[in-house]
Formats: C-alpha cells, structure tokens, sequence
C-alpha cells in the first residue's frame, strides 16, 4: 500500500532531521499520487464524493481511521522535531500535526482538481518545501 512508503520518510527516527523526514514524505506522497492511477481514483472518491462514501459505513470509518493515523504520524514527527530544537518555540506538537494535516487534505484536493490556472502540480514540492520551512525556527 501506499501509505507504508510515505511512512518510511514519517517514522524513520534516525534521520536527524524530522522536518526533512516530513517533507520527504510528503513530496513521496504526491509522487505516489502522480504515478498511480489506483491511489488518484481512491482519493478522488474520497475527496470528491463525500456523500457517496457516507452511505458506505464502512468506508466511512475506514477513512477516518486512515485519517487519524495520518494525524498521528505527523504528530510523532513534530514531537521529534520540538525534541531536537528543529521547530518554532511555542506551538504544540498537536496543533502543528492538525495544521499540517489541514494542509496536506487541502493540497490533494486542489491537485486532483488540476486546475491550470493554478498550477498546484507543477509547483507541489516547493508549497510543501515552504510549509516545512515556516516551521523551523
């Protein structure tokens, strides 16, 4: 599955900087999200058909279970992060977690919608390099 390449970046504890983890398993995701047609039509039905993954209870749950192990990965990177001095003094590991997950539901679902104007894919490494780097103190 694809989550367990990204969590390689997120979970791996001997890389010295969490941050840098995090940001490597981030820009992993959208390459993953680039390369597999399977992984795009699976977050396009959860990003784009709410109502029909409600009537699913058990997407549903299975959702939001994915979702709050997201959370919680990103989390423990912060944690290391703030351990080691990488993080701005004075926002809390949670917070940072949910900000950053805020950030990556938002960024999928402005790349799946591919709008050309915008041109959120060409430029998703550098948004999530500068979403890392506002953290840093």
């Amino acid at each position: 599955m694809f989550t367990e390449q990204v969590d390689a970046f997120l979970l791996d504890e001997t890389r010295l900087d969490a941050l840098t983890a995090l940001e490597q398993g981030l820009k992993k995701l959208f390459l993953i999200l680039e390369e597999n047609s399977t992984v795009r039509e699976i977050l396009a039905i959860w990003f784009g058909q709410g109502s029909f993954v409600n009537a699913l209870p058990d997407s549903t749950q299975a959702v939001a279970k994915c979702h709050q192990d997201f959370i919680a990965k990103i989390y423990s990177v912060y944690v290391r992060a703030i351990e080691k001095g990488s993080v701005r003094k004075g926002v809390s590991a949670h917070i940072l977690a949910l900000d950053t997950d805020a950030f990556v539901v938002g960024l999928i679902r402005n790349w799946l919608l591919n709008v050309d104007q915008v041109k959120i894919r060409e430029q998703v490494s550098e948004i999530i390099a500068a979403h890392i780097e506002l953290r840093r103190p």
